[in-house]
This record gives structure tokens, C-alpha cells and sequence, in this order.
């Protein structure tokens, strides 16, 4: 007999229970760990996309020495994160003892700065990058064939 098997005919209930029971957690724990890996391999695809989407952003809305300005006010801004959301961080967690009520407050900020993206987007962009979506699904004709 294998010590498996003579372990399992030599113990009684509760510890077949118990080895039952920690064969089931170390088996979900490997399907959490791949499920893990598995969305942060989608996360990287999903940000290798966004990046360019990003950048393209400030072009669409001014053109020429604005857009460079445009690009240096983004990257400011970054720099300015950079140095801000350590201390923020660190004040935050030295008043409540975590760090997570400052990952809220970052997320939050994160959503703030989305919304007024896009309540700040103009209008005539937004109408010009649906049409440019519905000529592209082929619901519209082109722009330039009508004339």
C-alpha cells in the first residue's frame, strides 16, 4: 500500500474531512493564481491599446503649437502626480494606519478627471468621431463621396 491509501484506510472521519478540505483550498487558490495571470495578460493587451488612444487625443482637439503645448500640459500634469500622490499616499496612511483610503481617493480622482474628459470634449469632436465610427461600420457613406 502507498502512504496515500494507508493514510486514508488508518484515519477516521474528521480527517478525511480536514485533507478534503485542504486539497479543495490549494486546488482554488492555482485556479485564483492563473485567473490572476490570465486578466493581468488582458490588462497589458487592454493598455498597449490605450496608450496610442491617449496620445492621439490632444491632436484631434488643437493642431500645431497648441498640440505641443497640449502634449507638455499632459506630460506636466504626470510629473506633477508623480510627485504629489507619494506624499498624499504617505499622509494618508499616517493619519488612518492603511494605504487603502488613499487608493479611494486616487480612483476617485481617476474617475474625476475621466468625467470631465469627456464632459470637456467638445461637441463638433464627439459628432466628428461618431461619424467617423458609422462611416467605418459602413452605416454612412463616406463624407468626401456626397460631394
Amino acid at each position: 500500500m502507498s502512504g496515500l491509501t494507508q493514510f486514508w484506510a488508518g484515519s477516521d472521519a474528521i480527517t478525511r474531512i480536514v485533507a478534503v478540505m485542504l486539497l479543495a483550498m490549494s486546488v482554488s487558490a492555482w485556479v485564483v493564481i492563473l485567473w490572476k495571470g490570465w486578466l493581468l495578460r488582458r490588462v497589458r493587451a487592454d493598455m498597449e491599446r490605450a496608450i496610442p488612444a491617449f496620445w492621439a487625443l490632444p491632436p484631434k482637439l488643437v493642431t500645431g503649437a497648441g498640440a505641443a503645448g497640449g502634449i507638455a500640459l499632459i506630460n506636466t500634469l504626470g510629473q506633477l502626480g508623480g510627485i504629489v500622490s507619494p506624499v498624499m499616499v504617505g499622509r494618508i496612511k499616517d493619519m488612518t494606519g492603511s494605504t487603502t483610503p488613499a487608493l479611494y481617493v486616487i480612483g476617485c480622482l481617476s474617475l474625476l478627471c475621466a468625467a470631465i474628459l469627456l464632459y470637456g470634449l467638445p461637441a463638433t469632436l464627439r459628432r466628428r468621431e461618431e461619424r467617423a465610427a458609422q462611416e467605418a461600420n459602413g452605416q454612412l457613406a463616406p463624407a468626401h463621396a456626397s460631394r
